[in-house]
This record gives C-alpha cells, structure tokens and sequence, in this order.
C-alpha cells in the first residue's frame, strides 16, 4: 500500500508523474505549479489557463472562450488550484498530459466542473462515462480526458488515454 503519512491525495509533489509513459519522444515536461505559485501569481497565469482551455476544446470562438473562463473562475477551477502537470509527447499530435487539480476550492466534482467548462467553449456537449473508477470526457476529434478524484488525463486520442489510466509506464 501507501507509504505511512501519506494520506492525503493531493499532496504528494510527482503526483502527474506516474501517468507518462516511459518512452516519450519528445518532450517530458513536469512542473510543479504549486511551489511556483505560491506567491499570488495565479493571476497572471490566467492567459496560460486560457491557451490550455482553448487546446483542449478546439479552437473555441473568442466569445465561448471567454465564457468558458467565466465558467471555470465561478467554479474555483483557476490557474492558481493547477498543482502540477507531466507532459509527454510524441511525434506527430500524440501525447499525454496529466494535471494535478487543487480540488479544495471547486464547487462540485472535478469531472463536472470541467464538463461544464469544456462544453461551454465548444458549445457541444461531451459524452461522460465511468470506467475503472476513471470518468472519461470525450469531445469530438482529438478531446479525450479521464477524470479521478483530483488527476486529469488529457490524450489526443483514446488509446493513448486509456495507457494512461492504466498507469503509464510505472502502473
């Protein structure tokens, strides 16, 4: 089981790490935005949260855009409750990314935050469903996020994400 002491989800610092796989082609990115942030730059790093918002719903128009930001920031899903991200990337559009989310402060469940704020910015609905203890988000194209407790895995493509929810190269 879990070393002793560590009985708090969230806490643990490489928490996004364990999801990547461990051939990544190109880039291997692991920042951890908790100590980078604990300074009330949060709000700066707004714009960030809106390019990755924007990645992850298509390219929504400047209006639903906007909307959406208004959606996750009433939710208390802002750039300042982003703890960490790995990243993984491959040739071509493959890859994987996974988020560690402060959930202390949402309204609501993580998953349903982000359905909300996602569907919001494409203005179409995502298809949810439960699948080993995972909620999967799919959009249309290249949106595939599962969902526990405070991770988010975000995959261009389903195969990818489901490696993924298995663990990555470590599970």
């Amino acid at each position: 089981g879990k070393p002793a002491g560590d009985a708090s989800p969230a806490g643990a610092s490489g928490a996004t790490i364990k999801f990547m796989p461990k051939q990544c082609e190109e880039a291997r990115a692991f920042v951890n935005l908790g100590k980078l942030l604990s300074g009330g730059v949060g709000d700066s790093l707004d714009a960030l949260q809106t390019q990755m918002l924007a990645g992850m719903a298509g390219k929504p128009d400047a209006d639903n855009a906007k909307k959406a930001e208004e959606v996750a920031k009433e939710a208390g899903l802002t750039t300042a409750a982003v703890k960490e991200i790995a990243f993984c990337g491959n040739k071509g559009k493959s890859g994987l990314a996974a988020i560690s989310v402060d959930t202390s402060k949402l309204k609501g469940k993580l998953d349903e935050v982000l359905q909300k704020v996602i569907e919001t910015a494409n203005g179409k609905p995502l298809e949810k469903k439960e699948e080993d203890g995972w909620t999967l988000l799919t959009g249309d194209k290249d949106l595939f996020l599962a969902v526990k407790d405070d991770i988010v895995l975000a995959a261009p493509n389903a195969d990818e994400l489901k490696a993924g929810t298995k663990g990555g190269g470590d599970g």
